[in-house]
């Protein structure tokens, strides 16, 4: 996937708009994540421009990995412009060169839906690899289920107008699973009520706001999430994952 091309499309990025201006779903995935990681390690992989790791705040030891070095150099203005700090790496989700289980919490969002089924599979594989036992996969992947943003997808993709690379439909990865014995199915969820919304028109929106009152769409990003096998004795993630982990084993 040609990454480079995409982002140099993006033109000049401003840092303080990122900083100052986060997503409603970058919000509430950030949130999630701090009720998973507690103060433990933290790795996002395939971080874009790592707005999501810089809502997480400074309390956390954070790393950003990317195989782009124009995301990573964004997220380092970002975390500059921030006053934050954290670990920036470029290097491929599939192959990142780290070691093995060193991080309490691995995610990603917006990632995995590019790639076909075995490449998410990879990249599953991979990221339980430098997790912790006992630690936390969580992926975040947009909604396709969700009748506005699924509508949005078509038209602008229909028009040539879809300013992101092709997408596919995942529900929650169950069929990626498969094979990956040391990874434990959790929750899967919705966020992002509002930006649903986002890519479609006035008038679509106004027609699929009215429709919601009735049908009660799903949220943009589902968020799925893992465990690695293991007990969480010793490991840095809150208690509420063991609280979790319970709950579906």
């Amino acid at each position: 996937m040609d990454w480079g091309t995409h982002y140099d499309g993006m033109g000049q990025i401003d840092p303080l708009r990122l900083i100052e201006r986060p997503d409603e779903w970058q919000l509430q995935l950030a949130d999630k994540l701090r009720h998973l990681a507690g103060a433990g390690h933290v790795l996002e992989a395939g971080c874009g421009f790592g707005v999501t790791s810089l809502l997480l705040g400074s309390d956390m030891n954070r790393t950003l990995l990317d195989i782009e070095p124009k995301a990573i150099e964004v997220c380092k203005q970002i975390f500059l412009a921030a006053g934050q700090s954290a670990e920036f790496r470029v290097a491929d989700l599939f192959s990142t060169g780290l070691p093995d289980s060193c991080f309490d919490l691995v995610f990603n969002a917006g990632v995995l839906e590019h790639f076909d089924i075995d490449g998410r599979r990879e990249a599953l594989r991979e990221m339980a690899r430098v997790t912790k036992s006992g630690g936390v996969i969580c992926v975040a992947i947009p909604n396709h289920y969700s009748v506005p943003y699924r509508f949005a997808y078509e038209y602008r993709k229909a028009h040539g107008i879809w300013p992101y690379p092709d997408e596919e439909r995942v529900f929650d990865l169950s069929a990626e699973l498969m094979g990956i014995s040391d990874l434990i199915a959790g929750q899967r969820e919705t966020i992002g009520e509002k930006a649903i919304y986002h890519f479609l028109s006035r008038f679509q929106r106004l027609r699929f706001k009215f429709l919601n009152l009735f049908n009660q769409y799903e949220g943009y990003l589902t968020v799925l999430t893992f465990f690695k096998r293991g007990t969480t004795e010793g490991s840095a993630v809150s208690p509420y994952v063991s609280e979790l982990k319970k709950a579906v084993q």
